[in-house]
């Protein structure tokens, strides 16, 4: 289930719900005020992407297992052996499901149903049909690494243009990062991928073309990380340190990959950009806490 992922998933889900009542609603600055108001949709709400995200890396594990084996991947407790290799669809499909409960049951808004809907297709979809696609699969999979952030914004019913602008490019920087990332994994999983005949850009463009790819996607990033500062963050420096940060780390993982496009510089990479997705968690986080 990737619990670190999951955590991260809440958080931007609450993130998101905090920017829409402290920027939208004028709920002030007093957290426990805030939560104590919206008391349900705080203590419930943050499970859906929780369990959303969850679900589907459990259920990614149960079809990648004969790539991730190739692939070496004991990071993976099916590879180890820890479970069965059906459990992992059970135990994903049981997460999916009481997201979408919890979803319908507290909530009953449509729209924030209809995404996660639309992301529960995505993760038996991806899976099943577009995961040997390549480029499409990596952009599903970015996907669910940013939506949480529109299901946090989607659930507290985010009307302001504003606001709904700085959720935008919250989806937009983690969506690009992510995007990066899985354009540098492809390169540590080239030899597993080909076997599979999943076409990412590593095995049909190549590494070095993956490599480029992927710090084009960084550049991006790059360049939004300053916007949500001027939209709503402006003069919050907890925000300006903790994007910063994630930037470096950004440039850590994809600067060497262009000079030397390897396996092994594709792992550390790997490593960077969960670091760069968890601060820039943290700077969407701790940027509205302060607010």
């Amino acid at each position: 289930m990737r619990l670190p992922l999951c955590i991260m998933a809440a958080i931007a889900g609450f993130t998101a719900g905090i920017i829409v009542l402290k920027l939208q609603e004028g709920a002030g600055t007093n957290l426990f005020k805030i939560i104590e108001a919206h008391y349900l949709e705080a203590t419930l709400g943050i499970w859906i992407p929780f369990l959303m995200v969850g679900g589907a890396m459990a259920i990614n594990d149960y079809f990648d297992y004969e790539s991730d084996k190739i692939n070496q991947r004991f990071d993976r407790p099916l590879v180890r052996g820890v479970f069965p290799r059906k459990f992992a669809l059970i135990f994903g499909s049981t997460m999916i499901g009481m997201g979408i409960l919890i979803t319908f049951g507290v909530f009953q808004n449509v729209p924030l149903l209809a995404l996660v809907l639309f992301f529960t297709a995505i993760a038996y979809g991806y899976n099943l049909y577009l995961k040997e696609s390549g480029i499409a699969g990596n952009l599903l999979v970015s996907f669910s690494y940013a939506a949480p952030y529109a299901l946090g914004a989607f659930a507290m019913k985010v009307t302001n243009q504003t606001v709904a602008l700085t959720i935008v490019v919250m989806v937009a920087i983690t969506f690009f990062g992510a995007l990066g990332r899985e354009f540098l994994k492809g390169i540590m999983d080239m030899e597993g991928d080909r076997s599979k005949g999943i076409k990412t850009i590593a095995v049909t463009k190549g590494p070095v073309v993956a490599a480029a790819a992927s710090n084009l996607m960084f550049l991006i990033v790059l360049l939004l990380s300053p916007i949500p500062y001027f939209l709503s963050y402006e003069g919050n420096i907890i925000y300006l340190i903790f994007i910063l940060i994630t930037d470096v780390f950004l440039f850590l993982s994809g600067i060497p990959l262009l000079f030397n496009p390897s396996k092994e510089n594709s792992k550390r990479g790997r490593m960077y950009t969960r670091l760069a997705l968890w601060s820039g968690a943290f700077a969407f986080l701790l940027g509205a806490l302060t607010l």
